[in-house]
């Protein structure tokens, strides 16, 4: 039995062209090819479970090439806007001098908010006195630019 000879025109493949090729990813366009400008409508919703404190929060954060232009924030909770829970929004991080927006209305409220959020930026939103249990609700409305490959 003779050893395993290539093929000659066999030739050796870079490692992560090998591996694309095994797990069935399609090329990626490099960043420099990001430069098509695309806008469309923002409409992302997160969730959380209030704890046995009445206590919960979400985080929003862009990803990639992608900047939000925030222009409504609405919240909810299960039980509704006569909870008495208390709802927060902060950007980068939960702290005093942060702090963009509060509601008292932390189970249903809806309110005009101009924010432009960008990738590595954060938008907190934390609830408090809420009813333990409780899924807490927050949607971010507005509007999302974003670069395409060209």
């Amino acid at each position: 039995m003779s050893a395993y000879q290539p093929r000659p025109h066999w030739r050796a493949q870079p490692l992560w062209d090998a591996v694309r090729t095994v797990m069935g990813r399609p090329p990626v366009a490099p960043p420099e090819r990001y430069t098509r400008r695309i806008r469309a409508e923002l409409d992302i919703s997160q969730a959380v479970i209030l704890n046995g404190a009445g206590a919960g929060f979400v985080t929003f954060m862009p990803d990639g090439m992608t900047v939000w232009d925030v222009r409504q924030v609405q919240m909810a909770t299960t039980s509704g806007p006569t909870d008495g829970s208390q709802a927060m929004g902060y950007t980068d991080g939960v702290f005093p001098h942060r702090q963009v927006f509060q509601t008292a209305q932390g189970g249903g409220d809806s309110f005009a908010f101009t924010r432009r959020i960008r990738p590595g930026s954060t938008l907190v939103i934390v609830w408090s006195g809420g009813n333990a249990g409780d899924t807490a609700t927050a949607n971010l409305a507005g509007i999302q630019h974003a670069l395409a490959a060209a």
